[in-house]
């Protein structure tokens, strides 16, 4: 019998085993893990480069590019990430910040939802003057208690939207896992 406890906690990993094959297997996990939310950001990262002295960004569109690397680089399969997102423009320096918040809230969906087995959708949608972001991803049969909420992550996209002046809700609802991003619309005169 294997006897281990292995998990990362604000990128420090945390281990107490038994047996060494134990923590191999589980950085290793960490590892792949890792490599596929680097790629996700970079090619965010290149994209948001690409509108250099754009004057406003589609996010629709950008979502859409957003969960398109998310799934090649971390789901078996692209069909297990559904995306419907409407046409809504933002300045750069704010589609920025909302590019990182869609890319952390998919990288996360993957993660705690099954990882490269998770079932994850993503929408964008107005209603009145205000745009929301949902992510939703199935609840695991059997969860890992591990793999504590609240991480770095969430840190960093409270962060990013102080810059949308935006708010975010989380809850678990018919067996799924849904956080809610809502935030003002600039005018098209803002913009």
């Amino acid at each position: 019998m294997v006897l281990c406890s292995c998990y990362v906690r604000n990128g420090v990993p945390i281990c107490s085993m038994k047996e060494a094959a134990c923590g191999a297997m589980f950085f290793g996990q960490q590892l792949q893990d890792t490599a596929g939310r680097v790629q996700a950001i970079a090619l965010a990262y290149r994209r948001l480069q690409a509108i250099h002295g754009v004057e406003a960004v589609d996010i629709g569109e950008l979502s859409s590019s957003v969960a398109e690397e998310v799934a090649r680089s971390m789901l078996r399969s692209p069909g297990q990430l559904t995306v419907e997102c409407v046409s809504l423009t933002l300045p750069p320096e704010k589609a920025m910040s909302f590019a990182l918040i869609a890319n952390e809230l998919l990288t996360n969906a993957v993660k705690y939802g099954g990882g490269s087995e998770a079932i994850v959708s993503l929408t964008l949608t107005q209603s009145g003057k205000d745009a929301t972001l949902k992510v939703l991803n199935d609840i695991p049969t059997v969860r890992d208690a591990h793999k504590p909420p609240g991480g770095f992550g969430t840190t960093m996209i409270r962060a990013m939207l102080l810059e949308l002046a935006g708010d975010m809700t989380a809850h678990e609802k018919d067996g799924r896992y849904e956080v809610v991003v809502t935030f003002p619309l600039p005018s098209p005169s803002r913009q």
